[in-house]
């Protein structure tokens, strides 16, 4: 999905839009480390991040959680809430981690 420019939505705003953010996905598999690279408005939500590397991966958003500096992310948090609001702080690194999966919801092993 594009974003559409103030020009075009009918307002004109005096401010630049704010640069993006590198924001760097890291995660451990059977393969190694793995980084995925997304470009980000500092006020933009990790959700359309989080949804995006779901499905790069081919994983459901519900088996992963992201985090910064330890502290699960929200869908609703975004790189300024994080304190990345210039692109001069460098890359933001986050952590994409499997859920631990509950011992009822754990797949049996038994015949």
């Amino acid at each position: 999905m594009l974003d559409q420019c103030d020009f075009c939505s009918g307002s004109v705003s005096a401010e630049p839009p704010a640069e993006k953010i590198s924001v760097i996905v890291e995660a451990y598999g059977a393969e190694g480390k793995n980084e995925l690279d997304f470009l980000m408005r500092p006020t933009t939500e990790f959700g359309k991040m989080m949804k995006a590397w779901c499905q790069h991966h081919e994983i459901p958003e519900a088996a992963v959680d992201f985090e910064h500096q330890g502290r699960k992310l929200a869908s609703q948090d975004t790189p300024g809430t994080c304190g990345w609001t210039s692109p001069s702080k460098g890359q933001l690194l986050l952590h994409a981690i499997p859920k631990k999966v509950a011992l009822n919801e754990a797949p049996s092993t038994a015949p």
